[in-house]
């Protein structure tokens, strides 16, 4: 099928597909790597695509079906993002860094993009415990600024505004990530955050010396669908509201490494999520799930201003001034931080999960909802046993407990 997409765009004279992804990767959608050597307009020409497609595996399908994942990232790559350029270029903006798009198609389940690997591009390997440095989380902020600041724009000039495009889009209103008792998939999201918040605490109870935290986290858990709710829903009364990209970790954002160490030229990718709301909702997903509490500790403020610096001098140049100020975002931020401690509990878990061993985690074995309850709780108990050998990651969940505490989450 997804050679039959590309035979309308030229005539195919040979291809090679592989995997696109790597390893642990690929729970909402399944990539390959296409190699095609094919003749257009009269020349032949070697082209290197990725191919996004639905996962086979019906109930993972199904998941990416219900929250509309696939059909929002065509209409944002189709749609949202031609506009979003548009504005851009009108008032003389650098282009958003994202994936140039070859076609999608929502009846196939498919879309053809542009593959980076093949132009240097990579991503943070957070499979084996590599940090984000302080310039790699100031260029993704850069670009995160840049892009709520076009969709303030865009949304302030669309028929009807804000309102208005909800009322056309309204996958992109936002109830919370857990929104309702009675969404299934709420449901499902309340009951895999709960688990691993609780396997947090297992770690806390076996390999910690503070009572107290524990305490807090138990009382803490029980609301934990609330707060993943309250605060990342939109309201009519927040000062600043945009359209965030809603997934915001390293995994979702493309970089070049230079020989020296340094990088450049990021691109932000897996746009399924877009939702209008906070930018603190992403602020927060983004340090909970990349950083942890030694690196916000030490970068957090000065980060948080290289935002805002770029946030405001772009909606500046868009034409508006004093909208939101550090202030505001400071305040949004900590109100907004009990999302980001929660998607901490979740993210922290990558540098202590088996994903090279045979029995490793792999996606490709959840064929149904009983293989994937039967591998999570395989990885919690290879977790559990081998967090007393992994003092690294013991550290990050004691210091990432103790820094909720800090701020009065737990």
């Amino acid at each position: 099928m997804i050679l039959i997409a590309v035979l309308k765009m030229s005539k195919l004279r040979t291809s090679k597909k592989s995997a696109g992804a790597g390893k642990g990767e690929g729970y909402t959608c399944v990539l390959f790597a296409l190699d095609i050597t094919a003749t257009v307009n009269g020349n032949e020409k070697s082209l290197q695509y990725m191919a996004k497609c639905l996962p086979a595996i019906e109930h993972r399908a199904k998941f990416v079906t219900e929250i509309g994942g696939f059909q929002r990232e065509c209409f944002v790559y189709n749609h949202l993002m031609k506009k979003f350029q548009n504005i851009r270029n009108r008032v003389g903006l650098q282009e958003l860094r994202i994936p140039k798009i070859l076609l999608t198609n929502e009846d196939d389940g498919i879309i053809i993009m542009e593959n980076l690997k093949t132009k240097g591009f990579q991503l943070l390997d957070r499979v084996h415990n590599e940090e984000i440095s302080y310039d790699l989380a100031a260029m993704t902020l850069k670009e995160a600024a840049s892009l709520h600041a076009t969709g303030y724009h865009f949304l302030q000039k669309y028929k009807g505004g804000v309102e208005g495009f909800l009322n056309e889009h309204p996958d992109f209103n936002y109830a919370g990530w857990i929104a309702t008792e009675s969404s299934d998939r709420s449901k499902l999201m309340n009951e895999m955050l709960t688990y691993q918040s609780y396997q947090v605490l297992a770690i806390l109870k076996d390999y910690g010396d503070d009572l107290g935290l524990v305490e807090r986290m138990e009382k803490f858990i029980p609301d934990l669908g609330l707060v993943m709710s309250e605060k990342t829903v939109s309201k009519s009364h927040y000062k600043f509201q945009t359209i965030n990209h809603n997934d915001l970790h390293m995994s979702n954002v493309m970089f070049k490494k230079m020989e020296d160490g340094s990088c450049k030229d990021i691109t932000i990718i897996d746009l399924q999520l877009m939702k209008y709301t906070r930018p603190t909702v992403d602020l927060a997903y983004f340090f909970g799930s990349s950083t942890d509490a030694t690196f916000r500790k030490k970068h957090l403020p000065s980060l948080l201003k290289t935002y805002h610096e770029t946030l405001t001098s772009e909606l500046k140049t868009l034409g508006y001034e004093n909208l939101y100020s550090f202030q505001d975002l400071l305040e949004d931020f900590d109100d907004t931080w009990g999302f980001g401690f929660v998607m901490s509990c979740l993210h922290v878990q990558i540098m202590n999960m088996d994903f090279d061993g045979p029995d490793g985690y792999d996606p490709d074995k959840m064929v149904d909802q009983d293989a994937e309850q039967e591998m999570m709780e395989k990885m919690a108990k290879f977790q559990h046993e081998k967090a007393g050998q992994n003092k690294p990651y013991l550290d990050k969940v004691f210091s990432l407990i103790q820094e909720a505490a800090d701020k009065n989450i737990i």
